[in-house]
């Protein structure tokens, strides 16, 4: 059943105007976020190739964000209820620059890899939180898909931006981790002059996300499926590469071309969720996320043939994170939203979890092929819940 808007007093007054900007800063913290993510994933993955670290270790380390991102997802609406969205969005920006830097650092040591990853994961889970709920209470219903559509382009320039970045930087020396930290820091710049809603403080606690993940469960499985996918790709598909013998420089251009086809693909997926129904597109995007994965093997044999899948496969199935949360926003408002969203979000930790990890250790054991048939399998297991639940009035 399709809800009201939030409340207006969740929106503390602001104008049109304010509003209209608020949510674009929003989307620039994200976006921000977004680039030190797409410049540090594939350069985390390979300095660990050059330690030596095997896959399996390379998906566990990259697992320790979403792990972190669990632990503190369920204070974050109590966070930003008592101390306000910019104040705890500025704080998070900061933790995840010192994270990414500590990196620089951290060398061979195993213990300081899993800390800096532990607090970009607590940092970014603060930023997606924050981020998704300042848009999704200021979207008018009917344009809620292009909107998020809008954002989801944002973050996917952003993940393109990183790796180009790096294509400057090279891996080697302190220049890569100096252009990732400057990149998530530049949000400060727009949120300081901008104003947040207030966020309710009658959200119901972490206790109340269980039962909204019983009434909806294929909206909340939306992002952990997508982000087993994103993480697997973003950390393994590097070493996917490498393995195959295309080199170093093409594990980084990977993440490019991932970005870029999201960039190219995202608005049209939201405006397709418009115009043919939200639930139709997640079923779409699902069902290209199988067939993608299925033709991986087959196209990476050239490594031009991969890249042009990667650009469509990679673009299509971040739509089943975008309509995923075009639904939650639908379905659900005011307080309880803040709830939702927060759920929604610990959904894609679940997955960012569970899917590196489960990939790497996939890898080690069978090789570079297992990668592509793990997500082929993760994809279709989100098929058969859509199809459980269709005659659902929501999934």
């Amino acid at each position: 059943m399709t809800t009201a808007p939030a409340a207006a007093e969740d929106l503390s007054g602001l104008s049109d105007a304010e509003r209209r900007r608020g949510v674009v800063v929003a989307i620039a913290c994200v976006a921000a976020f977004g680039a030190s993510a797409g410049l540090s994933f594939p350069l985390f993955s390979v300095l660990m190739d050059r330690i030596g670290w095997s896959e399996a270790f390379v998906g566990l380390n990259t697992a320790m964000m979403a792990a972190s991102s669990l632990l503190v997802g369920p204070i974050v609406p109590k966070l930003l209820a008592r101390h306000g969205m910019r104040s705890v969005l500025a704080i998070a920006i900061v933790v995840t620059a010192a994270s990414l830097g500590g990196v620089y650092f951290a060398g061979t040591s195993k213990a300081l890899w899993f800390l800096c990853r532990f607090g970009i994961g607590a940092g970014g889970v603060v930023v997606f939180i924050a981020s998704e709920l300042w848009i999704n209470m200021n979207a008018e219903p009917e344009k809620r898909g292009a909107a998020l559509g809008a954002y989801a382009t944002a973050l996917a320039a952003g993940f393109a931006s990183g790796p180009i970045a790096l294509e400057v930087t090279g891996y080697d020396g302190w220049p890569p981790f100096l252009a990732a930290t400057a990149m998530i820091l530049v949000a400060l710049g727009p949120l300081a002059i901008v104003r947040a809603p207030r966020v309710s403080a009658d959200h119901g606690g972490a206790g109340a996300i269980a039962p909204l993940v019983a009434q909806a469960p294929a909206i909340f499985s939306a992002p952990a499926v997508f982000a087993a996918a994103e993480a697997s790709i973003m950390s393994l598909a590097p070493l996917y590469v490498i393995a195959l013998g295309y080199g170093e420089d093409a594990a980084g251009r990977l993440i490019i071309v991932y970005g870029a086809g999201t960039v190219a693909i995202q608005w049209l997926l939201g405006r397709g969720a418009d115009a043919f129904g939200a639930v139709r597109m997640l079923f779409f995007c699902a069902s290209v996320g199988v067939l993608g994965a299925a033709l991986t093997p087959a196209a990476a044999a050239s490594l031009y043939g991969f890249y042009v899948l990667l650009f469509i496969w990679g673009g299509v199935i971040v739509g089943v994170y975008t309509v995923g949360l075009a639904l939650m926003g639908d379905r659900f408002a005011g307080p309880t939203l803040t709830t939702a969203n927060t759920g929604f979000v610990l959904g894609y930790n679940v997955g960012a979890l569970i899917g590196p990890a489960l990939a790497g250790v996939a890898m080690a054991a069978g090789g570079p092929q297992a990668l592509p048939a793990t997500l082929a399998g993760l994809f279709a297991l989100y098929l058969t819940l859509l199809f459980a639940r269709r005659r659902s009035e929501t999934p």
